[in-house]
């Protein structure tokens, strides 16, 4: 059961609210802070979980949940002097359990010389959602059967609104005959959400879930990108634009299946390999021992980079490809990644010089860690990315992206 949360007077713009990031092996929780300028992690917590793997099911999370909130919790009262229980906590989807698609729709005018009202936005926006959601199910659920749950909608943006062929921040007073539009929409499969509204009841909390794959694509802080996030077994492709995810796609291919290929060229144990991993990333690693990791690497990489370059495409979605890539790995790193995906991108179709970006826990800004607890574990990226989308979700939307979600959120047009 959940403990009262012991409140002191603060100012309307300050919050508190739990994170839980559900790992293969550990849950972490934190408590934090959130007010205009930052987000504050007050409280920080982690469990082993008992089922170590993929699955998200409430009866064996529960337990293993609320101990690291409590951890979490109780930690406040040394941050800040005082207990700290949380209401509500966003809780990080994988990629494994999310679907992005991008819905597109044009609007010819009968009178393109009158101005753009906000009806014909908001009549705009409603048939974006509903063929983005169409779109969304179509993909989902290939087959005519229909599924158990549907899917369950975590985010919607404005990728982009065209009048007569030029782009526009909101289309209204604005005079034309063809209105377009884009949206990204961000669905969970309805499985994974039933499973998580029964942790939600065990724990006795509100939970908000997350796109593990969005929040840290918004710490990237780029406006134009290719994105990859690297976890144990799967690796997310996504594209930004205008700091937006566009699209995104995943390949069952990642740190651990990296290191297994690594393991085979070199025709070493898994546990020496690992070792070659810790001195090479030390700087211990002679000139001999260095060029026989990087024979291994540019070998262990090419499966993978098929399967990164097989996702692209289908991300890409014939838009083409930035020049900058950027990418985060949660969990121990693989050895000359950057310089592997730097030889890989030579063949791009771009018109820049490529380049390569590896992100770490001090690549997230917007965020003040006052436990202590955090940064050493190369894992502890992905929930501190959450605690910074925090406070990405309490700011206010632009305007048409708060009309599009109160479409989403309001009845079925």
């Amino acid at each position: 059961m959940r403990r009262a949360w012991q409140r002191a007077t603060l100012p309307p713009s300050v919050s508190y609210r739990s994170i839980l990031h559900i790992g293969e092996e550990w849950v972490r929780a934190l408590v934090v802070e959130i007010r205009p300028e930052s987000v504050l992690i007050i409280g920080a917590g982690r469990e082993k979980r008992l089922d170590a793997g993929q699955a998200l099911e409430a009866k064996t999370l529960a337990s293993v949940c609320e101990g690291a909130l409590r951890q979490a919790e109780n930690m406040t009262e040394r941050t800040i002097g005082r207990l700290v229980v949380p209401d509500e906590a966003i809780v990080g989807l994988p990629g494994r359990h999310v679907h992005s698609v991008i819905g597109q729709v044009q609007m010819v005018r009968a009178q393109p010389e009158r101005e753009i009202t906000e009806r014909e936005l908001y009549r705009l926006l409603v048939r974006l959602y509903n063929t983005t959601e169409q779109l969304a199910a179509r993909t989902a659920f290939p087959s005519s059967s229909r599924p158990q749950y549907p899917l369950g909608l975590l985010e919607t943006k404005v990728v982009e609104i065209r009048v007569d062929g030029h782009e526009v921040t909101t289309p209204v007073r604005f005079r034309g005959g063809k209105l377009e539009a884009r949206a990204v929409g961000l669905y969970a499969d309805g499985a994974t959400l039933a499973e998580l509204s029964r942790l939600a009841d065990s724990l006795e909390l509100a939970m908000l879930p997350v796109a593990n794959s969005w929040a840290m694509a918004s710490a990237m802080n780029e406006q134009e990108a290719v994105g990859l996030i690297v976890e144990g077994h799967e690796t997310v492709v996504l594209m930004l634009r205008r700091g937006t995810v566009v699209s995104l796609d995943r390949v069952p291919h990642g740190g651990a299946e990296l290191m297994r290929d690594l393991a085979v060229h070199l025709g070493l144990p898994r546990f020496r390999v690992g070792a070659l991993r810790e001195a090479y990333l030390a700087g211990r690693l002679d000139d001999e021992w260095c060029e026989l990791l990087r024979d291994g690497v540019s070998h262990a990489v090419v499966p993978w980079l098929q399967g990164i370059a097989a996702a692209l495409n289908r991300v890409a979605e014939g838009d083409g490809f930035s020049a900058r890539l950027c990418f985060y790995e949660v969990g121990a790193p693989f050895p000359m990644l950057a310089g592997a995906l730097q030889s890989w991108m030579q063949s791009w179709p771009v018109d820049e010089f490529p380049t390569v970006r590896r992100l770490d826990i001090r690549d997230i800004g917007g965020i003040s860690e006052r436990t202590g607890a955090l940064g050493q574990d190369p894992a502890d990226i992905a929930v501190m990315a959450l605690a910074r989308y925090a406070g990405v979700l309490a700011k206010p939307p632009y305007a048409v992206d708060a009309l599009l979600q109160e479409i989403a959120s309001g009845p079925a047009h």
